[in-house]
């Protein structure tokens, strides 16, 4: 698994709420160069790095802080963002990482959820480039650790860091080690990602929504009140879209299997996402763009129900989230679509 690699991809993947970037929690012993790595992560990719030390941050500074105001006759009460908020503001893009996680107190923590999930600090939205990361020891290596709350947690994929390995140290260390190459231009590799998104991500939906229907039970499993597994990756509605949307992310991004399985296990865990990727690979899906250009024969088999909802909901999805296309093209595929649906009809009699 390359970190770097992994990063770079949650970077430049459409998020929730019309954002980018996968929000990812690095979790791994103190002292392995888990922050340096991250920073020079985000310069290698184009974007700027704040870092922000969470132990000695306060909930104003993700709430933004209280400021009485008069209105007339009335006191009212502002919150004022903070100058990390304004600096995003004014460059568009930027790396928000958030070092020692699990030194948040509950009420820090709390500040955090709406952030995270909305861009929203008190009266004040962040833009939609701004990238969430964030890194913490094991709590009980922490320096006055707290668990991850279960709603904070499920925020974020959980990625267990790598042990150390000496000879990549050593390189590093005698300055042999080249990481990504030259800085990106993030603009351009937007674009890039954007060109093929739809048909990405329509494709990864209809894997999520086969595989839900066939585990319902696997849709939304929260540990139970106490657990230390419920500060970790679980799954939810929300996890389980933002590991479609990993899935889309990895594919565009070329990671290999070992990384893209990891991605997925982020954000439903581990024993979840081992159910899924074996389903995956059962299924065997075809590209849904090929499916509703004719470039690719579907034929529905009556002893894999499975795969036939994961093609149907692959290319509903595709058709009706591709807004780039001619109006003539997207016409014709919508046409193929009922095409495809009544030859699935018409063999399941």
């Amino acid at each position: 698994m390359k970190i770097e690699k992994i990063l770079k991809a949650a970077f430049y993947t459409p998020t929730l709420n019309g954002g980018w970037g996968l929000p990812l929690l690095f979790e791994g012993p103190p002292g392995i160069g888990k922050s340096a790595r991250i920073e020079a992560a985000s310069d290698a990719a184009g974007i700027n790095c704040t870092t922000l030390v969470a132990s000695i941050r306060e909930p104003s500074d993700f709430g933004g802080l209280p400021i009485p105001q008069t209105r007339g006759s009335r006191t009212v009460v502002d919150y004022a963002p903070p100058s990390w908020a304004l600096e995003a503001v004014a460059e568009g893009r930027m790396v928000l990482f958030l070092d020692e996680i699990t030194t948040c107190p509950p009420a820090v923590q709390a500040a955090l959820l709406r952030m995270q999930l909305n861009r929203e600090l008190g009266d004040f939205a962040l833009p939609a480039g701004v990238r969430f990361v964030s890194a913490c020891n094991p709590t009980d290596q922490a320096a006055g650790g707290w668990d991850l709350a279960a709603p904070l947690a499920n925020r974020f994929g959980h990625i267990k860091w790598p042990a150390v390995d000496a000879a990549e140290w050593r390189a590093w260390l005698l300055g042999n080690n080249d990481d990504e190459g030259a800085s990106i231009d993030p603009e351009a590799e937007e674009e890039r990602v954007m060109a093929v998104w739809d048909k990405e991500y329509a494709k990864a939906r209809g894997l999520v929504a086969a595989f839900t229907k066939r585990k319902p039970g696997l849709l939304f499993a929260m540990p139970e009140t106490g657990s230390p597994e419920a500060s970790k990756a679980w799954p939810s509605p929300r996890t389980w879209e933002l590991a479609g949307r990993a899935i889309a992310g990895a594919g565009i991004h070329g990671l290999d299997g070992i990384s893209s399985d990891e991605m997925i296990a982020a954000f439903v865990g581990a024993g979840t996402a081992t159910e899924f990727v074996a389903f995956r690979k059962n299924v065997d899906l075809p590209d849904p763009e090929d499916v509703l250009d004719g470039k690719v024969k579907f034929k529905h088999n009556k002893k894999r129900l499975d795969r036939t909802y994961a093609v149907l909901s692959s290319c509903a999805a595709f058709v009706t989230s591709d807004k780039k296309t001619a109006k003539k093209t997207r016409d014709q595929r919508v046409k193929n679509f009922w095409g495809v649906l009544h030859e699935v009809s018409e063999s399941a009699v």
